[in-house]
């Protein structure tokens, strides 16, 4: 919609400014608040092409419903508060969307030192939206009963909460404005997060916008309107009323003015500014800068609020004269083209040449001279990539033997080249001559067309790759073409080429022939001896002379492995990574040790004892036509030979005492088989079985045989199963004793 920007305030649906219309308390507040430069700084204002500039409803500061039953939209906006500007978004240049819940909820958007009221059934109230030092707040006024001509008022302290903001003890602003009003109603079904019951009704639009530009002035004069009278200084601005009766003069104190008023001289219109420097105050001119041009032969005069840019081309010598007063910093800048010109005769009296220009500044007391620069600009002298020089007056001249050609990129000097420090080229460039063409012969490197131009440093030749061995004058054989003598290169073509006295091949040549003129050494422990690791690449390396004894005779002691008659060895991995050790005797494999120990063909195994003898315990095998284990239990004791296991093993009891000392037969075995596990010839049940009675049973019992009875128990069951024994062996049937 195309609207007034400021209509959603002034005309809006629910209330406005319009006769009849119903009017809230923001609506005068914000007046004033507008008057006293607070409100929303509207960029729209100044663009003149935007197409929302018209639409009041996304215009910044704008208030809305939120996404949520209980929050307001707030576009996002900059408003000015007591002159300073603050920015309302959502942290990111975003619409804010504020929450109207109790205060005691986290993010609750109310006015520090006001309260909330939940909504009951049939009440209504409204919430003032307000832009703050703090950002974005809201005050809540006190429910009201809804109904025709019932309405919530926006008084006493609510409203002093916000247009004094004394409860914000946070805020050293204390000004805010009023965004808008929002009507809120009871709400039946409120979400959880809805705790203050609402639902939002109405939308009143309270914003005030604030155009800081364009800045209009009108002239100041002291005439009627469209006179040219000139107030060209605060003094003359203070005066104006003067004229009216005495005691009306102004005092602008400690401000700043600026007006727009007329030069005293010609009547053009100047922008002026005055302020306190100190203890006095001064009019300055801010514009526009004038220039001012001369031909003529008179001295000439000036004042602060004529032109700043004096070009002059007198006739002759004049003056150029400051009269009146100037303010500290006033700059003016003198040209003179044909003929000087004397600045400020009385004071500094600074000449102007010809063909110079001069910036002259006012410090308050004197006039200073600042910068001095030639007026005159001149043309190129002779042809194209001449380098330019100065002629001494102002001018150019040129070279023909200082020349840059811009198609090859070379910098022409056509005679000698002076440099006083060092140079840094990225390669330098020699013409070959046939003579040293240096002033000083000894000092000078070039390239001699005579000796295939050679570079030489004076007389000398300096040599590189292509040089010969003639050039050489401070080695034996010089001039001969060769360094070294013939015997010497004959040596040296004697030695292998990348020869390495430590290379394995060397060595081993070295001690394949005749070792006769090697002299006999006795070994000691610290010598060292050649040896290849198979290990490590099969590198040869040192090892000394004792650690070769202790691969042998007692695990690095001084005892040697000697074999009398050649024929036993140990091997000890000979493979890499085997991990074995063997010992033969007579070429034949008598113990292998790698994961087991295996012993050889008729190998046994003969101990000793504790004392060295003439006897021996000897452990052998049957020769084994398979594979056979013997395994050893996980016991402590001693291992039983077969002579020492009786052929009718006595039993004992659990005393170690023996039960049946003469042994027991088989049948027997079998009789006590078949006794019962964990048997009990006490038990009520096996008694009766067996068709006796218990003695002392209080129920009589009659057995199937009635001459059976049963004496009172015996006390263990080692005696229990000794009378049965006896009873079985004997042939007993009648009661056990």
């Amino acid at each position: 919609m195309v609207d007034n920007p400021i209509s959603g305030h002034t005309a809006g649906t629910n209330d406005g400014l319009r006769d009849g219309d119903h009017i809230l308390s923001p609506s005068l507040t914000n007046i004033y608040e507008g008057l006293h430069g607070n409100g929303v700084l509207l960029a729209h204002d100044t663009a003149y092409g935007d197409t929302n500039r018209n639409n009041p409803a996304v215009l910044p500061g704008a208030i809305s419903a939120g996404a949520a039953a209980h929050q307001v939209l707030i576009k996002a906006c900059s408003v000015v508060l007591d002159g300073i500007p603050y920015t309302i978004d959502n942290g990111a240049g975003g619409d804010l969307t504020i929450d109207l819940t109790d205060e005691l909820t986290a993010g609750s958007a109310f006015l520090a030192g006001t309260t909330a009221t939940p909504l009951l059934t049939t009440k209504e109230c409204l919430f003032v939206i307000l832009a703050t030092s703090l950002g974005a707040k809201w005050v809540q006024t006190t429910p009201v009963t809804a109904g025709t001509g019932n309405y919530a008022d926006i008084a006493g302290s609510i409203a002093d909460s916000y247009l004094k903001m004394h409860v914000v003890s946070a805020a050293s602003n204390k000004q805010s404005l009023v965004l808008g009003v929002v009507r809120a109603v009871f709400n039946g079904s409120a979400a959880a997060a809805n705790d203050l019951d609402l639902t939002l009704s109405e939308f009143n639009d309270k914003r005030v916008f604030i155009r800081p530009s364009p800045f209009y002035l009108s002239p100041v004069t002291t005439g009627a309107i469209g006179a040219t009278t000139h107030v060209n200084s605060h003094t003359i601005l203070e005066d104006v009323h003067v004229a009216g009766g005495a005691g009306q003069e102004g005092d602008f104190g400690a401000n700043g003015v600026m007006w727009l008023s007329y030069n005293e001289v010609d009547n053009l219109p100047n922008l002026y500014f005055s302020a306190k420097d100190g203890s006095n105050r001064h009019t300055h001119l801010l514009g526009p800068n004038r220039i001012q041009a001369y031909t003529g032969a008179a001295h000439q005069l000036f004042t602060f609020d004529e032109a700043q840019v004096f070009i002059y081309t007198p006739s002759g010598a004049i003056n150029l004269n400051p009269t009146g007063t100037f303010p500290p910093g006033h700059t003016v800048i003198v040209s003179a083209t044909t003929n000087a010109v004397t600045f400020d005769t009385a004071g500094l009296n600074s000449a102007v040449a010809a063909s110079t220009a001069v910036m002259f500044t006012y410090d308050g007391t004197n006039w200073k001279r600042l910068m001095v620069s030639s007026s005159v600009s001149t043309t190129s002298h002779g042809a194209t990539g001449l380098v330019q020089l100065s002629d001494g007056s102002g001018g150019f001249t040129s070279d023909a033997k200082l020349f840059w050609t811009a198609g090859s990129s070379t910098f022409t000097v056509n005679g000698k080249l002076t440099v006083t420090g060092l140079i840094d080229p990225t390669g330098l460039e020699l013409t070959p001559v046939g003579a040293n063409p240096g002033g000083t012969a000894a000092n000078t490197l070039w390239m001699d067309t005579g000796a295939s131009n050679a570079l030489k440093h004076g007389a000398n030749t300096v040599l590189n790759s292509a040089s010969s061995v003639a050039d050489l004058s401070d080695v034996t054989a010089a001039g001969s073409g060769s360094i070294i003598s013939g015997a010497e290169r004959t040596k040296l073509n004697a030695i292998e080429a990348s020869a390495d006295v430590t290379d394995e091949a060397n060595i081993k040549a070295a001690l394949s022939g005749t070792l006769s003129a090697i002299s006999t050494a006795t070994v000691a422990a610290g010598d060292l001896v050649f040896v290849r690791d198979v290990d490590d690449s099969n590198n040869v390396k040192t090892v000394s002379a004792s650690s070769i004894g202790g691969l042998g005779g007692g695990g690095g002691s001084t005892t040697a492995i000697v074999d009398g008659d050649a024929d036993t060895k140990v091997d000890v991995e000979v493979s890499a990574d085997a991990d074995t050790i063997v010992m033969h005797t007579v070429g034949v494999e008598r113990v292998v040790i790698d994961t087991n120990v295996n012993l050889g063909v008729d190998v046994d195994i003969v101990f000793e004892g504790s004392a060295a003898n003439v006897h021996e315990t000897t452990l052998t095998v049957t020769n084994p036509d398979a594979d056979r284990t013997i395994t050893l239990p996980n016991l402590t004791g001693t291992v039983a030979l077969t002579s020492q296991i009786p052929t009718t093993p006595a039993i004992y009891d659990n005393s170690g005492t023996p039960a049946f000392t003469s042994g027991i037969t088989k049948a027997e075995v079998l009789t006590l088989i078949n006794v019962e596990d964990n048997a009990d010839v006490t038990d009520a049940t096996n008694v009766a079985s067996a068709g006796a009675v218990m003695a002392g049973n209080p129920i009589p019992f009659v057995p199937a045989n009635a001459a059976l009875w049963v004496a009172p128990p015996p006390p263990t069951l080692t005696i229990a199963i000794e009378r049965l024994a006896a009873a079985v062996v004997g042939g007993h049937s009648g009661p056990v004793a």
